[in-house]
């Protein structure tokens, strides 16, 4: 039972992270929230949602190969780690690079 609520959870949490970028880059971007110190260019904004894509891909590679190592509920039991760690980068990030690192780590688990 445990699996599949944690194989549901992580079906949410990548959709949480993929629609992240929508409404954050638009407050990122335009500067007047003084509370969080990212302020971000057009370019900037660009690279931060559209590096995942790489992630990805990278991700997938990884997995293919260490799957069948440590078989699929645990990996699935490993995403999660990742995830929390990222969600914790995306509410203490000070800078673009921590931005963009954090993305990439949810999507190459």
């Amino acid at each position: 039972m445990l699996f599949y609520l944690e194989g549901n959870l992580g079906m949410l949490s990548v959709g949480q992270f993929l629609g992240w970028t929508s409404p954050s880059l638009a407050v990122l971007m335009q500067g007047k929230d003084e509370g969080y110190p990212i302020h971000l260019t057009p370019q900037e904004a660009a690279w931060v949602a559209s590096l995942p894509t790489l992630g990805g891909i990278a991700g997938a590679i990884i997995c293919a190969v260490i799957i069948n190592i440590f078989g699929r509920k645990n990996i699935m039991l490993f995403t999660a780690i990742p995830s929390i760690i990222s969600w914790l980068m995306i509410a203490f990030a000070t800078s673009l690079t921590v931005s963009i690192l954090k993305k990439n780590i949810v999507f190459t688990s």
